[in-house]
């Protein structure tokens, strides 16, 4: 976010949603907590307070200055009646000039809303498919951490929440007390690109049925299928879903499966301390040999480069504790 100079009346309202979640709201308050007590020991006094809501859709009451929409509880196309209330306010808020931050798959909010449509956006690509499949009008770039269009930002990752909440300090209360609440805090503030998708499925084929079986395998990570299973899920015959599959995506059914997998074996190792035993068997292979052979075809990388390129770089490590 680009920084701006301080102004009164800062009111950060955080939506609460139906199954929203929860760690990410009170993370932010505790975060923006924190920011309140640094500022105070700073002297910042002309530094305006800020005022931290925990709203609902129902009652959104005045407009505020920034809106931070929590994910979603699960991978799955959200339920439209239940978050019309949410879906309504956003849209109410963001015409009246609030600025609408999502945190991953919050972004599904937004576009439900319309603020999307014609934007580029981004959110974790277990929920990305999803989205493009169901917003065309929505370019969906789930390997940008961050994408800040000044009036609506979307991110990728759950935990994106501690990045957006000091990018909001930093761009309505200064840097300098941006920074100071990160280093008192001790969070990720990550802004480097993430690592190139293996896998960019089509979705805008126009085959509803063969779309509907793609969306199914991403929610199952297309584990123990088979191509009847999948040819029922179309409600095709196998030989008919074959044909149609290929000449929709350009995959046969088995690759795209493959291709998948691949791109869920790439999550873990950017983002676990999974071994290559656990992370085979938690993708759907039961022999290492072939994963290693698979994944280095598809993303050019080993295992273990892939890991060491991409991967996280700290370990938890558990603090000794002296006995008396």
């Amino acid at each position: 976010m680009t920084e701006r100079s301080p102004h009164a009346g800062l009111r950060l309202c955080l939506l609460q949603y139906p199954g929203s979640q929860a760690s990410t709201v009170a993370g932010l308050v505790d975060l923006f907590a924190c920011a309140e007590q640094v500022r105070d020991d700073l002297g910042m006094a002309k530094t305006p307070l800020l005022q931290v809501d925990v709203v609902s859709g129902a009652d959104a009451g005045q407009t505020p200055t920034v809106v931070f929409v929590p994910p979603l509880p699960a991978v799955q196309v959200p339920d439209a009646e239940a978050l019309g209330p949410a879906v309504a306010a956003l849209r109410r808020w963001h015409a009246d000039g609030a600025v609408l931050v999502a945190v991953c798959s919050g972004a599904w909010l937004l576009a439900m809303a319309g603020v999307l449509d014609g934007r580029q956006a981004t959110l974790h690509w277990d929920h990305a498919m999803g989205l493009a499949a169901c917003y065309p009008q929505v370019q969906v770039l789930p390997h940008e951490p961050l994408l800040d269009d000044g009036d609506v930002v979307t991110s990728s990752g759950n935990h994106a929440w501690q990045a957006l909440g000091l990018a909001v300090l930093a761009r309505y209360l200064g840097a300098a007390l941006a920074v100071e609440t990160h280093g008192v805090l001790n969070v990720p503030w990550r802004s480097e690109p993430l690592p190139p998708s293996p896998f960019q499925p089509r979705l805008d084929h126009g085959r509803a049925e063969v779309l509907k079986v793609q969306l199914w395998l991403q929610t199952n990570q297309a584990k123990g299928v088979t191509l009847d299973d999948m040819a029922a899920c179309a409600g095709l015959e196998p030989r008919t879903f074959l044909r149609r599959f290929h000449a929709s995506t350009g995959l046969k059914p088995t690759e795209y499966c493959q291709y998948l997998r691949i791109a869920r074996a790439c999550h873990l190792l950017e983002t676990t301390q999974r071994n290559v035993d656990q992370i085979a068997n938690s993708v759907g292979y039961q022999d290492v040999g072939a994963l290693r052979k698979i994944f280095m075809r598809v993303t050019g990388y080993a295992l273990s480069e892939y890991r060491e390129r991409y991967g996280v770089r700290e370990l938890y490590r558990p603090v000794g504790l002296r006995g008396r």
